[in-house]
């Protein structure tokens, strides 16, 4: 459904203006909850089966893509983002709509960093609320904002040695639960989860440690920057940023086969 100007275009009509438009054409909004809930559990449990195919991993259409997919049985515009802005009272939490994309953008290039899957659990859970903080404040979608974002951070969550267990996931309460994002100078969008949302994650976590234990030996025996320049063969550090960017892609391939998804290679 193409969105319009305003928040009517996605509900019926008075007396249902309550009510999202949805393709079984319920009217009673209790109704199309019950249903929703119903049809996107088992959406989920065919997506934790392995069963979508997603085009895309960590990036913007992957997002849209996860939407679509778990919300195709209910709503006409699942997977696209809203065209409407929230309300005044609700701007400083989210993002216009011009800024939805960049803002998730910027969520992809946390996500997409090989480097935090080296992290321990806390500093992997700080990280991984950062990206839900970014994704809150997006709000991409008219509904299913909460869903999408728990199962994509799940997804890129499990490229490294780490699970997330949404459906261990309490959603925090409190001041120590509010996130805030601020846009810098430069155009990018920095977020500030709150320690408890932190928290959640990091309960919600489970590591594979002979993985992790692996990801940081592989990291360790790189030789860095530093010590290749100080050798003074100016073309070994380019040979070592080649070399991290094939072992980085080595392992989002070794896990996409995981997955039961078609490796992208490199060059990706």
């Amino acid at each position: 459904m193409a969105a319009g100007g305003s928040w009517s275009s996605y509900t019926y009509d008075p007396p249902f203006e309550t009510t999202l438009v949805n393709l079984p054409g319920i009217r009673d909004p209790r109704e199309l909850v019950l249903l929703e809930k119903f049809t996107v559990a088992l959406r989920v449990r065919d997506l934790h089966a392995g069963d979508a195919q997603f085009p895309g991993y960590g990036d913007v259409e992957s997002i849209r893509n996860l939407h679509l997919y778990l919300y195709q049985d209910v709503y006409p515009f699942a997977g696209e983002f809203r065209t409407v802005e929230v309300g005044v009272e609700h701007r400083d939490r989210i993002a216009p709509v011009a800024e939805i994309r960049p803002v998730l953008e910027n969520a992809c290039v946390l996500a997409n960093d090989p480097a935090w899957h080296r992290m321990d659990a806390a500093d992997f859970a700080w990280r991984a609320a950062e990206i839900h903080a970014l994704l809150e404040y997006a709000r991409p979608f008219v509904v299913g904002n909460v869903v999408t974002s728990r199962e994509f951070l799940a997804d890129v969550a499990s490229t490294g040695p780490y699970t997330l267990d949404v459906a261990a996931w309490d959603r925090p309460s409190g001041p120590l639960a509010l996130s805030a994002v601020t846009r810098e100078a430069d155009g990018t969008y920095r977020a500030h989860p709150g320690p408890a949302a932190a928290l959640v994650i990091h309960r919600a976590l489970s590591v594979d440690g002979e993985a992790l234990r692996a990801e940081r030996d592989r990291a360790e025996l790189a030789p860095s920057r530093e010590v290749l320049a100080a050798v003074g063969d100016p073309g070994s550090v380019q040979v070592f940023a080649d070399r991290r960017a094939v072992e980085d892609q080595w392992w989002r391939d070794r896990v996409w086969t995981k997955q039961g998804r078609t490796p992208t290679g490199l060059g990706r």
